[in-house]
């Protein structure tokens, strides 16, 4: 029991790190040596696999890129616990994962989302939608942290991300 607490702790770790860097490290991060043919083309498409309001444990803005089975079901069981829906099945080799968290809010309103992936230029470019509420805007009272986890085809292309954000108006 003791081995897979620890076990659990270095995957969770794995995934914090990653994410880490993913943000703080440029605009670009070195997913690793993985011996996959790079693509030049677009990647046209991409599946949603999960989004929501609360991200369990993951309460601050961060991405993250999951390239094996066990990365998944950790990120999994750190969104959902251990009473959540069941994890979707990926084929890793030939699919990943990407997961975009908004970090936690006082309030409702906030989204977060995977607009496109573009391969191009040696890099495969994920371009995220942050949505806040305008001043205009009714929501909810309470702590939310949006996120949303797609399925993109997998590459050997290193990741850089663009970002978005928008306010949303509510009003006339």
């Amino acid at each position: 029991m003791r081995d897979a607490l620890i076990i659990f702790v270095a995957i969770i770790l794995a995934i914090v790190i990653g994410g880490y860097l993913f943000l703080n490290g440029g605009p670009e991060f070195n997913p690793g040596s993985i011996a996959l043919p790079q693509s030049q083309q677009p990647a046209s498409s991409f599946w949603v696999l999960a989004e929501g309001q609360d991200a369990g444990g993951v309460d601050r803005r961060t991405n993250f890129r999951i390239m094996t089975d066990d990365e998944f079901r950790a990120l999994w069981s750190l969104v959902y616990g251990t009473g959540g829906p069941a994890v979707p099945a990926v084929d890793f080799s030939k699919d990943e994962v990407i997961a975009v968290f908004d970090g936690s809010h006082s309030s409702g309103g906030y989204r977060v989302e995977v607009t496109g992936v573009t391969d191009a230029e040696g890099k495969r470019t994920v371009s995220i939608l942050r949505e806040m509420p305008g001043e205009d805007c009714t929501v909810t009272a309470g702590i939310t942290s949006p996120f949303q986890i797609v399925r993109v085809p997998k590459t050997s292309l290193p990741l850089a991300k663009e970002e978005q954000s928008r306010t949303r108006r509510c009003g006339p």
